[in-house]
């Protein structure tokens, strides 16, 4: 079986990591894999390290976090020459399968269409609640268009099939949890000593990803005198850097909030922190939640979104709600003194994602999907 496999982006990033786990694992099974990249990139060589071939090929997306019509017009330009080459790459491939990691790209998606390629969009995020993008085309026709374009949708938590149910025939949309892989989920996972107490926080540095609620927490407990100290790890713009450099001095906390660029080698900061934070304002799924709970972190999250999903208050973590720094900082406070809730939120996320977020499992599923739609002769090669 061919599986072709589209990505809006070149560098690691989330999706992508998934990408790249549904190459490794479908590979592992059997099928040829290829893989269209907007441009050279790190995901480029870990991809074809896992066995899958590359191809780089111009497209653009149809969203933007900043509309306006000549943007909009020159991405629609940019993305009738993605599909012209897409068209090309595809009647050379002949894959039985195309599938979108995204629904930031549509070219792949009407190249299948076009030559009657059965198309899987693989929907990792909603756009504008999320990321703050709004479709070129406006929702209700995009939304319409995703439907048309595919013989099914993924999506990655049941909070985004809930999102798209409205606006999506439910037969079509299959719920699909990614593995989340980590390198080295050790076992017995000792926290580091007791102070200074270290939060995490792993995300992009945008405004709708909550640092600026945990620098806040963080003051709060700083003015109770704990000694406690905060990283904070992703991508940042050197404007909102400077506003959370800035925030931290104002609340007192420029000595303990570290600034740590994006790195896949994510672990170490997992190793050496006592509690993982998530305050997104709203999360489609939260990889980096599955992570931290794999090295035995509780996680603190927002009650929205695919966090919710993740967490069961007081039993793998502890919610509070969104945009309130004030209780955020309630519910460090909580593990900050009580070590035993500490470990025992820790050890059932643990072994709950351990069980429950696996390249198998994941594969399994997305297999099954796969089984759902490509031809006959083709079902019994996959099984075979």
């Amino acid at each position: 079986m061919k599986v072709v496999l589209v990505s809006h982006s070149a560098a690691i990033g989330g999706a992508e990591l998934v990408l790249l786990e549904l190459a490794k694992g479908l590979t592992g099974r059997g099928i040829t894999i290829d893989v269209i990249l907007p441009g050279p990139g790190n995901l480029g060589q870990r991809l074809e390290g896992v066995g899958a071939r590359t191809w780089s090929l111009p497209y653009d997306w149809w969203v933007s976090a900043t509309w306006s019509f000549a943007a909009a017009r020159r991405r629609a330009y940019q993305n009738v020459a993605g599909v012209r080459s897409i068209l090309s790459l595809l009647k050379r491939l002949a894959p039985d399968v195309v599938v979108t990691n995204t629904l930031t790209i549509p070219a792949a998606a009407v190249a299948a269409k076009i030559l009657k390629i059965p198309h899987v969009w693989y929907l990792h995020e909603l756009g504008e609640k999320d990321h703050g993008l709004k479709f070129d085309l406006g929702s209700p026709l995009s939304v319409r268009l995703i439907d048309w374009l595919s013989a099914r949708i993924i999506v990655n938590s049941h909070a985004v099939f809930d999102e798209f149910s409205k606006s999506l025939p439910t037969r079509k949309v299959r719920v699909v949890y990614c593995a989340a892989d980590v390198s080295s989920p050790l076992d017995g996972i000792s926290c580091m000593p007791d102070r200074p107490f270290r939060l995490v926080l792993v995300g992009n540095m945008t405004p709708s990803k909550g640092q600026e609620e945990a620098i806040r927490a963080v003051g709060l407990l700083r003015e109770r005198g704990h000694d406690i100290t905060l990283a904070l790890v992703g991508h940042c713009s050197r404007q909102n850097l400077r506003r959370l450099r800035e925030l931290a001095v104002c609340v007192g906390a420029e000595e303990v909030v570290d600034f740590v660029d994006f790195t896949e080698d994510r672990e170490q900061y997992f190793i050496e922190s006592h509690v993982a934070l998530m305050c997104s304002r709203w999360e489609a799924f939260g990889r980096v939640t599955v992570e931290a709970m794999k090295f035995g972190l509780p996680v603190i999250g927002t009650n929205s979104g695919g966090t919710r999903e993740l967490i069961r208050d007081g039993w793998n973590g502890l919610l509070y709600p969104s945009g309130a720094p004030a209780e955020l900082a309630e519910r460090i406070d909580r593990l900050y003194v009580d070590r035993a809730l500490r470990t025992r939120l820790g050890t059932n996320g643990r072994a709950w994602a351990l069980e429950t977020f696996s390249i198998t499992r994941h594969i399994d599923k997305v297999m099954g999907v796969l089984v759902e739609i490509v031809p006959a002769a083709r079902r019994v090669e996959m099984k075979s």
